[in-house]
């Protein structure tokens, strides 16, 4: 597993420094240093922490790829959620890429917490 990369480039895009990932991970800042550059690899529950803590899945996070099947399952999913939605009052405000974007960003949310659990 090949992270460090990926860790770079996110905390970049994130604009944030090592030692902010590594107080958020309850870690020294030269440890979390040495993941970025490949001397040292990430328990599971520190790969599960990051992926919560730039957001992305464990898989982005890692490197996997999504199946193009679980990607159309998941795209049918939003859509009939979408559908569901789209007639709530509650959620007239939101034009339709927003509330899309909503529902993505809530099954997430909804994964990690499960994940954390």
């Amino acid at each position: 597993m090949d992270i460090g990369n990926k860790l770079k480039e996110l905390r970049k895009q994130k604009k944030t420094t090592q030692t902010e990932v590594a107080n958020f991970l309850g870690i020294k800042q030269n440890t979390y240093s040495q993941y970025e550059n490949n001397v040292r690899q990430p328990d599971i529950d520190t790969v599960a922490k990051l992926a919560m803590f730039f957001k992305v899945s464990i898989d982005e996070l890692v490197g996997l790829e999504i199946s193009l099947s679980t990607s159309n399952e998941l795209d049918a999913m939003v859509e009939a959620l979408f559908l569901e939605f789209r007639d709530n009052k509650k959620f007239k405000d939101k034009n339709d890429d927003e509330l899309r974007k909503f529902i993505l960003e809530t099954i997430k949310e909804e994964l990690i917490k499960n994940i954390n659990q």
